[in-house]
């Protein structure tokens, strides 16, 4: 409600006859209706401000989550990495022991009269190529297959072999070719080594 025309200052009792159009007092609605305008602003910048960050929180869930499929490619490359490393150190142990067993054969001086001894000589030294060739094949899988690189490894910034592009159904099917040509040379490399 606004008083115009000195009514305000009539209804408390300041009558004042010299200046009949001034008002004196406060125009409580304008004020109020200030105040009012003030606060919708504040709420509506509150709700503007809410809103963007279940934005942002729901782009940044929804971008940092894996799908079923690249789940499934990390847990095969995972397995795959790990009979690597199991084949790697078997085949390093029986590389050290060949290489002790073939010490100790060069430093005995009836190797060259015994011909038991020196068949047993030439065997060790194949079967130590065998291995080191072994070790090769595996080496060269290892270079020439794409892996996936971990999330810590993304999150400091390696690359993805695949590209950015790369459908994650063709980074499962990738990974899964990797894992049976890993197979299929893991079973020619224990036949050749036993």
């Amino acid at each position: 409600m606004q008083y115009k025309n000195g009514d305000l200052s009539k209804e408390r009792g300041w009558d004042s006859k010299e200046f009949p159009d001034v008002t004196l007092g406060v125009d409580l609605d304008g004020i109020q209706y200030q105040k009012m305008k003030i606060e919708k602003t504040n709420n509506m910048k509150k709700v503007a401000i809410i809103f963007s960050a279940f934005v942002i929180i729901t782009l940044g869930a929804c971008t940092s989550a894996e799908s079923e499929m690249m789940k499934e490619a990390r847990n095969i490359q995972a397995g795959l990495m790990k009979q690597k490393s199991n084949l790697d150190s078997i085949m390093d142990v029986e590389i050290v022991n060949v290489d002790k067993a073939l010490t100790l054969m060069s430093e005995d001086s009836t190797m060259a009269s015994d011909t038991l001894k020196f068949q047993e000589f030439v065997n060790l030294k194949t079967r130590k190529e065998t291995l080191d060739e072994a070790k090769e094949k595996l080496a060269d899988w290892m270079i020439n297959t794409k892996l996936l690189p971990t999330q810590e490894e993304e999150k400091n910034g390696v690359s993805n072999p695949f590209g950015p592009d790369a459908k994650d159904l063709d980074v499962l099917k990738a990974i899964k070719e990797a894992q049976s040509s890993f197979n299929d040379l893991r079973s020619q490399i224990e036949s050749e080594i036993q």
